[in-house]
């Protein structure tokens, strides 16, 4: 538990972690939690998303203090003081973004923060996805909990991203075709000769469109591919029950040789694959081995 927990807190706390996403099962006693200067000096930097499921809490950030009733959400910087407060016994999902993630979506996410986002046609469906996902999640394995934690990251991020725009809908449009974009790529990554022009053809915009639609989120259509195929090798990597080579892996996430797929992975992971398969797989075989749990994700 974070050191802003208090020690006699009674309640129920599941954390869920996998693809740069964490969801939080929050279940607990009335009670007042604060996070202060001290407990954000350690550099946490990250986005928190609060949604409840049965009674409000009321968050206080930034001299606003705002009650989020269920059906509504609020997004919180965690690199800023906040209170956390209920009445009553509340249930809640808390998602954690990383900084650089949801900026490169919402462009200066403190814009949203402190405030619930509410009456977008997305909302309702949203949430009962994101409450189905929730309940379902510790029965998933890492794959499709790194699928659905994609769609409730890019539907929450499109809520947002139109919450900071109100006076045009063209933002929420860029978005949707992004988001169409980036599921395409996703669905072709291992192909090598991955084509943009097709790519672009599938989403019904042009190829000159889709390297606007990424240059305003501050890359290239080809370092986001880079940077998947990047990501998916590492989660094979991970896997501790994979007996693939490294050269087959480098294959399968469209990388046309492995000594391109090794100088690349190492530049963003600041680890060799081979470095990186020992210290992500071998402590999750021990602790398969040691606890039988076969959902390795699950904290308790």
């Amino acid at each position: 538990m974070h050191r802003s927990m208090p020690k006699s807190y009674a309640g129920q706390i599941v954390a869920l972690k996998c693809d740069g996403l964490q969801i939080v099962k929050f279940d607990g006693q009335r009670e007042l939690l604060e996070r202060t200067r001290a407990h954000v000096a350690d550099g946490v930097s990250n986005f928190e998303i609060v949604v409840p499921l049965f009674d409000s809490v009321v968050i206080s950030q930034g001299g606003n203090r705002s009650t989020v009733p269920p059906g509504q959400f609020i997004a919180v910087d965690m690199s800023e003081p906040s209170t956390f407060e209920h009445a009553r016994r509340l249930t809640a999902i808390l998602f954690a973004f990383s900084r650089t993630d949801i900026a490169s979506r919402l462009g200066r996410p403190e814009k949203i923060c402190g405030r619930p986002l509410h009456r977008h046609p997305l909302l309702a469906a949203s949430l009962a996805f994101i409450s189905a996902f929730a309940q379902s999640a510790e029965l998933m394995d890492d794959r499709c909990f790194a699928a659905g934690a994609r769609h409730i990251r890019d539907l929450l991020a499109l809520i947002m991203l139109d919450a900071v725009d109100t006076s045009s809908c063209e933002s929420a449009v860029r978005a949707a075709t992004l988001i169409r974009i980036k599921t395409l790529i996703d669905a072709r990554l291992c192909d090598a000769e991955l084509d943009l022009a097709a790519i672009a053809s599938a989403a019904g915009v042009s190829l000159r469109y889709v390297h606007y639609l990424f240059q305003a989120t501050g890359t290239t259509p080809q370092r986001f591919i880079r940077e998947q195929r990047l990501r998916r090798s590492a989660e094979l990597l991970a896997n501790p029950f994979k007996k693939t080579t490294i050269t087959e892996i480098a294959h399968a996430v469209g990388f046309s040789s492995s000594s391109q797929f090794a100088a690349a992975f190492r530049e963003l992971f600041d680890r060799t694959p081979s470095e990186f398969r020992r210290t992500e797989a071998g402590p999750s075989l021990q602790k398969e081995v040691r606890s039988g749990d076969k959902d390795r994700s699950l904290l308790r």
